[in-house]
């Protein structure tokens, strides 16, 4: 057997994609590589933005755009990824806070509708796989504007319905009407989460998450109450216990709410991609495996792309390069670390044109392959 090298990056952050990362790496180790060799490449997400698209790439999914509304209610069309009966849906394409112009972030009244009309659309259309990739979320609505979009109602304590959710009112919901959700049963969803956090506690949705999606330290607390009282109300609802539920404090706490009324699996982003890629068949001849992101620091450990690749990786493989657009904490599973910053005396001119450094650290890395006899 040939030995092999993986190449497996997540996107540079505001700089290049996964994509165009491996394809530069490949061509110039092809180019540089002394020994004959398979190098598999393999563009790596972590649920947050642009995972989708890596895995409707390898499922062979057709991009296909429905008409829904963004978080602040307003019509727009976004793109949904189509294989068979599956359909792919990032969470960043629909609800995103990329999706608004900071003045407009409003994280009272931000919603998840949009995400729960296309469902609908998707279901009514023969779907009956959802795989849903939950980073970059402007929410923290919990996911309730979802199952509203679908059909529950809610009721306060004169059994009043409730028109009209946003985040000081959630306590006022004191009985939900969910017999409409019951259509939905056959619908199979695969969520994957970009953070690992629960809902509540000092690293919860809000406390953590809630200031760059818009939250005003005056709200924080009543925020946080408002996440405590809905998550207490549906523990009682379906007796189960969801307050320290891994994942459960990803996109303002959807997965808390679509664990109740939906046939849903929680899944890290990373690890079901390399799941859907074979990766850990792939390693059994891996040689050296190169991994990396924009800024690798001490929150890469904290399960990140690269960390969780570099992880699995490490029984099998002897050499793990990361290649960085700046590295400032390297986790000790790298043997190897190579940075963009290190071949270029300006930072910025790194990040904004990281092509030529790209390929400055894919010789780099033959150069280290040919003289220690990596691949022998």
């Amino acid at each position: 057997m040939k030995p092999r090298i993986i190449i497996a990056p997540n996107s540079f952050k505001s700089s290049i994609d996964s994509f165009r990362i491996c394809q530069i790496l490949e061509k110039e180790l092809r180019e540089n590589i002394t020994e004959d060799c398979i190098i598999d490449t393999m563009p790596i997400g972590d649920g947050g933005d642009g995972t989708g698209y890596i895995i409707a790439r390898n499922l062979g999914s057709i991009k296909k755009y429905y008409r829904t509304v963004d978080p602040l209610g307003r019509k727009r069309n976004s793109p949904i990824y189509i294989s068979k009966h599956t359909a792919i849906i990032e969470m960043a394409d629909v609800s995103g806070l990329r999706l608004l112009d900071p003045e407009d972030y409003n994280p009272r009244t931000a919603s998840n509708e949009g995400l729960g009309k296309l469902i609908s659309k998707l279901y009514l259309e023969g779907v009956t796989k959802l795989i849903l990739c939950i980073g970059g979320s402007a929410t923290i609505d919990m996911g309730l504007g979802v199952i509203k979009a679908l059909g529950a109602k809610f009721y306060d304590e004169n059994d009043d319905e409730i028109l009209v959710l946003d985040m000081k009112n959630l306590s006022e919901i004191k009985r939900i009407d969910s017999s409409l959700l019951k259509r939905y049963h056959n619908l199979k969803i695969d969520i994957l989460c970009d953070v690992e956090n629960s809902l509540l506690g000092d690293n919860g949705a809000v406390r953590v998450y809630g200031p760059q999606k818009g939250v005003k330290d005056y709200d924080v607390e009543l925020y946080v109450e408002q996440h405590a009282y809905m998550c207490s109300f549906l523990e009682k609802m379906f007796d189960v216990s969801l307050a320290d539920m891994k994942y459960g404090g990803a996109a303002g706490g959807l997965p808390i709410v679509f664990s109740c009324f939906f046939n849903v699996e929680l899944f890290q982003g990373t690890e079901y991609i390399l799941d859907l890629l074979d990766f850990d068949n792939k390693l059994i001849d891996c040689k050296l495996l190169i991994s990396g992101e924009g800024c690798m620091d001490s929150q890469t450990s904290f399960g990140k792309a690269p960390y969780i690749i570099a992880n699995r990786a490490g029984h099998s493989c002897d050499n793990i390069v990361a290649i960085n657009g700046q590295t400032k904490s390297l986790p000790k599973v790298f043997t190897h670390s190579y940075s963009l910053s290190d071949y270029s005396s300006d930072l910025n001119e790194a990040i904004n044109n990281p092509e030529p450094y790209l390929r400055k650290v894919a010789q780099s890395i033959a150069k280290l392959i040919n003289d220690n006899n990596i691949l022998s």
